[in-house]
């Protein structure tokens, strides 16, 4: 896991800035700061050593026949076998003398010689890099599949500029704007969503896509698309789901231990953790190391249970105490560590856990994956009850009778303009787009234009999509990489392996969830590793009571970024609609609104500490 950047530019002015983008990205990698210049091109690299930690794998690294460089920032699972792969194919080439390297990021780079674009396909794992061919003066970006790590680019005047982190990025860019067009999306979502970012100049790399840059023209394919997986159902037993499934769920939590530095697991407790903590236990080669971090809010906090199934999977179990003091305390300055307005307040106790993880090891396994992939929220059943054709013709009374409640919005006629993504900002208590008017905004469709194949799907299924290909790219792998980065860990997802999200969308809906119960298949095949008595429980979640402490703890931060007329966010969005949102969650009648209040906070707070970001009228 490393922090990469790029430019590409004949203003060799432009290209001197690549130490100062660098220097922003040492967090995400300590071990070593590289940065090479040739002609147009100069790329950088911020190295957290974990696969081949031996100085012969720093990079910008070198093909062998010293025709492409690369910069690389993740982890290639299978890149032994593709090593071998290689010495199949070109005896001549790699038969006798090999590698120079044990590192994945060279196997990476010969298969690019070798087989060009197309290798991407070969990988499985999670990745962003570059490569520069040094012949024909050519960049060529790369990103994994679903998005897992983060890219960012901007063009302008003949110059591409590239890196890990908006930031990093922000150091090359000579003109930076608010994006008003994708700002009534972030009060929606609670992110901005790819392509966007918070600049007009920049923009999030497509996931699953590869681009080739000349020095004129960005020319973008994308080679993985979870669409094609989802447009077609497999008609296939229960029995025969879960054995296939877990075949595959083994040899990706298999492949995803895959270390030269000490390695852990995140164990909250719940399904998706509990069943990647037990898979890795069965396949180590010694005892695991398992974290928790008990939750400040005792109606969710799991933390006995992990104990237990830690116990019962014998791993060397931490436990971290996080009291509400240690929180409140990171709040002001983590915001302002975050790199973009994202209004996740779970990347607190995500930052804590890996802070503590650090103290440990370097890399940590995490569950992320298994409620988008195995139907385990809410909102599915939101979307599969309000497409009852029977609860349509009620819809009126229940609007009467749930007034000034958070689920009156459920019932509101305009939510069918944009199915999937109200029924997600309701449940996140965000803006539902016909409320943003009020803040002096008007959204476009958040969902891709492309959308009709999901009218074969159930509503459940659809919204799950939703927050596959969103919700969880663009805000809980976000709040994952950027929470952890800051303490120089690796976090691997091994649900989100590419062959499981291709199955999983396969799946009939009846094995992901039965009689009402949720993740049914993950279920069963986690009670063939621990007793079903440690799992079998409500969902929970680890969450903070952000809407208490907006009244207590943090009530500094909305009185500090949003009590001022004169704050550059009244700029963007109407005073008086955001002073009425306060004095209604102040006076109890819309204790809600309290998320409303923290994306509001969080962008406010972004605008202060950014003054060179230039508003319109301005």
């Amino acid at each position: 896991m490393c922090g990469i950047a790029g430019i590409f530019s004949s203003d060799e002015q432009i290209r001197l800035r690549i130490g100062a983008m660098n220097a922003l990205l040492s967090h995400r990698g300590p071990d070593a700061q590289s940065v090479w210049t040739e002609k147009r091109v100069s790329l950088a690299h911020s190295r957290l050593s974990i696969i081949d930690v031996s100085d012969a794998a720093i990079q910008p690294m070198f093909s062998a026949n010293e025709r492409y460089a690369i910069v690389f920032n993740g982890e290639v699972y299978n890149y032994r076998q593709l090593s071998e792969k290689l010495q199949h194919d070109f005896p001549e080439i790699y038969g006798s003398r090999g590698f120079r390297t044990q590192s994945d990021t060279e196997i990476v780079l010969e298969l690019f010689s070798a087989y060009g674009t197309n290798s991407v396909n070969m990988l499985n794992g999670m990745f962003a890099y570059s490569i520069y061919d040094r012949l024909d003066e050519k960049l060529f970006l790369f990103r994994d599949r679903i998005g897992i790590k983060p890219l960012f680019y901007s063009i302008h005047n003949n110059t591409l500029c590239f890196a890990s982190e908006l930031r990093s990025l922000m150091q090359a860019m000579p003109s930076k704007t608010m994006n008003v067009k994708a700002l009534p999306l972030y009060f929606h979502l609670g992110y901005f969503p790819e392509p966007h970012t918070v600049l007009n100049e920049a923009n999030k790399f497509p996931a699953g896509c590869f681009a080739s840059w000349d020095g004129h023209e960005l020319k973008t394919e994308c080679y993985w698309d979870a669409a094609n997986y989802a447009k077609t159902k497999k008609n296939i037993s229960f029995d025969d789901a879960k054995i296939s499934f877990k075949s595959l769920l083994e040899e990706a939590v298999s492949d995803s231990l895959i270390s030269d530095v000490p390695l852990g697991v995140f164990l909250s407790g719940g399904i998706d953790s509990s069943l990647v903590a037990s898979v890795a236990a069965s396949k180590a080669s010694g005892k695991i190391k398992t974290f928790t971090v008990s939750s400040p809010n005792k109606d969710h906090d799991e933390s006995k249970y992990a104990r237990k199934i830690a116990s019962h999977l014998q791993s060397e179990h931490f436990e971290m105490a996080a009291n509400e003091k240690a929180l409140t305390d990171l709040a002001e300055p983590l915001l302002q560590q975050m790199d973009e307005p994202l209004a996740d307040s779970s990347f607190f106790p995500v930052f804590l856990i890996s802070k503590f993880a650090r103290e440990h090891v370097t890399v940590a396994l995490g569950g992320d994956g298994g409620d988008e992939l195995f139907q385990g929220y809410g909102t599915y059943r939101w979307a599969q009850r309000l497409s009852n054709p029977l609860l349509r013709i009620a819809k009126p009374l229940a609007r009467i009778r749930l007034k000034n409640t958070r689920h009156a919005q459920f019932f509101n006629p305009a939510l069918t303009k944009s199915f999937y993504s109200n029924i997600f900002s309701i449940e996140q208590d965000f803006f539902p787009l016909w409320e943003l008017a009020s803040l002096n905004l008007t959204a476009e469709q958040p969902f891709p234009k492309d959308i009709s194949f999901l009218n074969n799907l159930s509503p459940a299924n659809a919204q799950a999509f939703f927050d596959l290909t969103h919700y969880l790219k663009d805000d809980l792998l976000v709040k994952v990489d950027r929470a952890s980065m800051l303490t120089s860990l690796e976090v691997r997802p091994p649900l989100l392996d590419h062959r499981l999200i291709e199955e999983a969308l396969q799946l009939p809906l009846i094995h992901k969830i039965k009689s009402g119960e949720s993740k049914y298949l993950l279920k069963e095949i986690l009670s063939d590793y621990i007793p079903h008595e440690l799992f079998d429980r409500p969902k929970k979640g680890f969450s903070i009571p952000m809407q208490n402490w907006l009244k207590n703890e943090l009530g500094f931060l909305p009185e500090r970024y949003l009590h001022n007329e004169k704050l550059r966010i009244f700029q963007l969005i109407s005073f008086v609609e955001v002073r009425d949102i306060l004095t209604k969650y102040r006076n109890g009648s819309h204790r809600w609104y309290y998320n409303r209040i923290w994306i509001l906070v969080v962008l406010s707070l972004y605008l202060e500490n950014h003054p060179e970001i230039v508003l319109p009228n301005s």
